[in-house]
């Protein structure tokens, strides 16, 4: 059995950092598993290769739209998804091309298979060691959930991963359920790309995290885009026949689609079995679940990234506060300097 002073699940953006930091810090034994790729979702299946895409989708209405600035494209402006794609995987290589040589340089060591708790600050690795550590650092990341539409999880619908590396071709039509940002930002990509998208959703209003005027101002800018907004729908059901998806309403309208985008929102990773039976009551309960803060359970801690916005609003108040206390100081001894008379 191998011991660790810290032993970290997860080598997304956040396990990869605190994994990183400790080995610089050095004086500690630290390990870090990870059973898909270092640098987890963001890296290699969300904000970077989007962003590459974003910029793609961007040229391509910028084409579309030249004459209107007195330039000239002839013939229509076509996206080749594939190249796209392979402008995508050398951005995200610049970023983590190095692996796991990054770590092992500062001392941490990389195990690239899954790992779970067995036990109090106990790990038992994919291949069956058994690793020991004071502490345990749980920084799973999150999964894509599947909305409670009957017949949505029996077709191939597309999540990020796979509206990024797996589309066969631009589809004629695409439906998106969901408009916050991951669902609004496939739907400009896909329709600059020269697909017909309809975008669902079941809140009241598209960007349902955000202030419902500043949503409300995007919408017109989307809308001359083409993508159809459809805020304030219940989704009775989902069908694929093979070839498209229908998607039928509570009002008894039928939307089609080639293909259909889960645009909404992600789930703690750590469900998918982090923890077992015996321990996932408190790894879930007590640990994770209570509005991000991090808990300790026998050694184990709950990572999150940077702090939530309440502990921002209170550290900005903090240190407002602590201003208006030093000018205050400040007067008071500038009148106690004064000349008297």
């Amino acid at each position: 059995m191998e011991r660790f002073d810290v032993f970290i699940i997860g080598g997304g953006g956040t396990g990869s950092e605190i994994a990183f930091r400790l080995g610089e810090r050095g004086g500690m034994r630290v390990g870090l598993a990870e059973h898909d790729r270092l640098g987890g979702e963001c890296n290699h299946y969300g904000c970077v290769p989007t962003k590459v895409m974003l910029r793609s989708a961007k040229i391509a209405q910028l084409a579309r739209t030249a004459q209107a600035f007195g330039v000239d494209v002839a013939g229509a402006v076509t996206v080749d998804l594939e190249a796209v794609r392979e402008r995508a995987r050398r951005v995200v290589a610049d970023r983590s091309g190095e692996g796991t040589a990054p770590f092992e340089r500062v001392g941490v060591e990389v195990f690239l298979q899954g790992a779970r708790l067995v036990g109090p600050r106990r790990v038992e690795l994919a291949d069956g060691t058994t690793i020991e550590a004071d502490h345990v650092v749980l920084a799973t990341g999150t999964a894509a959930t599947v909305p409670p539409i009957d017949g949505l999880a029996d077709g191939p619908y597309w999540t990020n991963r796979e509206a990024i590396w797996e589309a066969e071709r631009i589809p004629s039509s695409l439906i998106v359920i969901g408009t916050g940002a991951i669902g609004i930002e496939f739907s400009q990509i896909y329709a600059r790309f020269g697909a017909r998208v309809t975008a669902l959703e079941a809140l009241p209003h598209v960007l349902p995290n955000e202030d419902e005027d500043a949503a409300a101002s995007l919408v017109p800018a989307f809308e001359r885009e083409g993508i159809s907004l459809r805020p304030g729908l219940r989704m009775t059901r989902a069908r694929h026949d093979g070839t498209s998806w229908t998607v039928e309403l509570e009002s008894g309208e039928r939307i089609q689609g080639q293909e259909l985008l889960r645009g909404r929102a992600r789930r703690g990773g750590h469900r998918r079995g982090t923890a077992t039976e015996e321990l996932r009551g408190r790894a879930e309960g007590d640990l994770l679940r209570p509005r991000g803060r991090e808990r300790r359970v026998h050694g184990i801690r709950g990572a999150r990234r940077g702090p939530r916005r309440s502990d921002r609003r209170r550290a900005v108040r903090g240190e407002r506060a602590s201003a208006h206390r030093r000018r205050d100081r400040g007067a008071r001894q500038d009148r106690r300097r004064r000349p008297h008379g």
